[in-house]
């Protein structure tokens, strides 16, 4: 099995079928913050990628307790960035997070 099989093989087994452009920081999914890391720290125990440059803040913004739109601009959450899987498969194949 290659490397993308595996990425693939643990993403269902976390989060069910999954495609490699689907984003799991995305709202369309609404997956539970504990299920991304224990998913994460998975891939980086099976898969031994170097997450050291992994920045969770840049995926997974902190949460307030109202919603930006009643936040004032300068103290809102940004806009996550996407985490795809083929960002997840890109980064197990070179064995270190290229993003």
């Amino acid at each position: 099995m290659n490397v993308a099989d595996e990425v693939r093989k643990l993403t269902q087994k976390h989060f069910g079928e999954f495609l490699d452009t689907y984003s799991l920081s995305n709202d369309d999914f609404l997956f539970d913050r504990e299920d991304i890391f224990y998913f994460l720290n998975d891939y980086l125990e099976k898969l031994n990628v170097d997450m050291t440059t992994f920045h969770w803040d840049s995926y997974f913004p902190k949460e307030h307790l109202l919603p930006n739109f009643l936040i004032p601009k300068r103290f809102r959450s940004p806009e996550p960035e996407p985490l795809t899987v083929k960002m997840l498969i890109k980064s197990a194949e070179a064995g270190r997070w290229l993003y």
